[in-house]
């Protein structure tokens, strides 16, 4: 035989003495929803369940509605009770307030928050290996295989590689591979890094330069010649 459908107030008192409040449209198959342990959301009341098993909680129906309720009176009802046992002094389970939608109480919110903090886990914002600890950590690496390694690429990311090197040189049309002239001295260079030291500027400065990359400010022109001879500009 079906049970009837009770709706209304129900508390749970658990071997420790705390309270837990809650309101349900069917109390009876809330009270099956408990005995099964099916809460893992309700921490507090799912650990008591876990610590000291169902059948020592004490579950009680303490306000009936008939079927004409609103949510709203139910939410009133459920807040009622809880501010009515914890000016008893009763500590309660519940982590959070009244309502169908209550808000967390004060000190769930306060884990919470912490919880959320970056700080808050082992992880380290900020922390700086020692030279020990990063030699101890290359010395646990070696041997191992990169962590891409055997790793196929997408085809979005390969299409993403391939728009990136659109419009940079490669292979013979790459400046390391050209000869390189001053025209205001007219010397030759066979190399970036040749140029770069005789006009006393950084490699990488040079190369961005002839890349076009960054703006040349140095007041010289720099115009790439390939090995056969023939001028490309």
């Amino acid at each position: 035989m079906a049970l009837s459908v009770t709706i209304g107030i129900y508390k749970i008192t658990a071997p420790s003495g705390k309270i837990y409040i809650g309101q349900s449209w069917n109390v009876h198959k809330r009270k099956l929803y408990y005995k099964a342990v099916k809460c893992a959301k309700q921490a507090h009341l799912f650990h008591s369940f876990q610590k000291y098993g169902f059948e020592k909680h004490i579950f009680e129906i303490i306000h009936c509605f008939d079927k004409h309720v609103t949510q709203e009176m139910m939410d009133f009802a459920e807040q009622y009770y809880m501010d009515h046992y914890r000016a008893l002094g009763h500590a309660l389970i519940n982590i959070r307030e009244g309502g169908s939608r209550g808000k967390h109480s004060e000190k769930t919110k306060k884990k919470l928050s912490l919880i959320s903090k970056p700080n808050a886990g082992t992880f380290k914002v900020g922390h700086k290996h020692s030279e020990e600890s990063k030699r101890k950590m290359s010395l646990s690496n070696i041997g191992k295989p990169g962590p891409n390694k055997g790793k196929k690429m997408g085809k979005e990311q390969k299409e993403k590689i391939r728009a990136s090197k659109k419009g940079k040189y490669v292979g013979e049309e790459h400046w390391n591979t050209k000869d390189l002239i001053n025209t205001k001295t007219n010397a030759i260079y066979h190399s970036i890094k040749e140029a770069a030291k005789q006009i006393n500027m950084k490699r990488t400065t040079l190369n961005a330069m002839l890349s076009g990359q960054n703006k040349n400010t140095s007041g010289v022109i720099y115009c790439a010649f390939n090995n056969m001879g023939n001028q490309d500009y």
